[in-house]
């Protein structure tokens, strides 16, 4: 599994767990990943609004990497 792959697993799983994916207007973006042996570590921005630039940023969510892995 490569940068890119991970990125979108936890793209998918911060929109369902937001409900961004039933949502119009509203993104999610990953930054600074860093990958170890047993997790995943991003910064994740929430763009709750495109249109007025409004978002939320999360620094340094982990996420283990087995339950990506397990993630459909």
């Amino acid at each position: 599994m490569d940068k890119q792959e991970i990125k979108n697993k936890i793209i998918e799983r911060e929109m369902r767990a937001n409900g961004f994916d039933k949502l119009c207007g509203v993104g999610v973006s990953v930054k600074n990943l860093r990958i170890t042996k047993t997790k995943v570590v991003a910064d994740v921005i929430l763009h709750t609004d495109l249109e007025a630039g409004i978002s939320e940023r999360y620094d340094k969510v982990e996420y283990p990497f087995e339950k990506l892995l397990k993630q459909c």
